[in-house]
């Protein structure tokens, strides 16, 4: 009967300890370094969404040789927003040849030697606001113009290359 009555707190314990050996490993193993650009550019607009006209600048990001961000998997992973409702812009690094702009407002694709830091900034506002809220921020309102959804109405989300906050 004594067994009986430890068994319990034993199994308790090893499981809280199982717990907490699990929880580290995935905080050692996958930290925000370990995200792609999109990745990060992703919990930024989803974060942003329901934040109509506030600028967020995000830590640094680095972009390995062929990363891109791509407004179509943005979009997409929001699950809220439609693929002409997000745009990527090469923000501050426009005359930088390293980031390509495949598609206009909708891919940008580093091609640099070796990986490049960069924050993003992220702006949601209501596509006709988009030019003015940059502006409002200091930031420069030609990084919306390549944005299909700049001229609209409805919601629209910008993710911009920055060199600082």
């Amino acid at each position: 009967m004594r067994f009986r009555s430890l068994l319990v707190p034993v199994v308790v314990g090893l499981v809280l300890l199982g717990l907490l050996f699990f929880s580290r490993l995935l905080i050692c193993c996958f930290t925000p370094e370990d995200f792609t650009p999109t990745q990060h550019a992703m919990g930024a607009v989803k974060n942003l969404l329901n934040s109509i006209g506030e600028l967020k600048v995000t830590d640094m990001v680095r972009f390995s040789v062929g990363e891109s961000l791509n407004a179509r998997t943005i979009a997409i992973e929001t699950r809220q927003l439609a693929e002409d409702q997000v745009c990527v812009s090469p923000g501050d690094f426009a005359g930088d040849k390293n980031f390509n702009v495949v598609e206009d407002g909708k891919v940008i694709e580093y091609q640099g030697e070796p990986g490049r830091a960069a924050r993003l900034a992220v702006l949601c506002d209501y596509g006709s606001r988009l030019g003015d809220t940059l502006k409002a921020y200091g930031r420069d309102p030609g990084w919306a113009a390549q944005c299909g959804c700049a001229r609209e109405e409805d919601r629209c989300c910008l993710v911009a290359l920055a060199r600082n906050a």
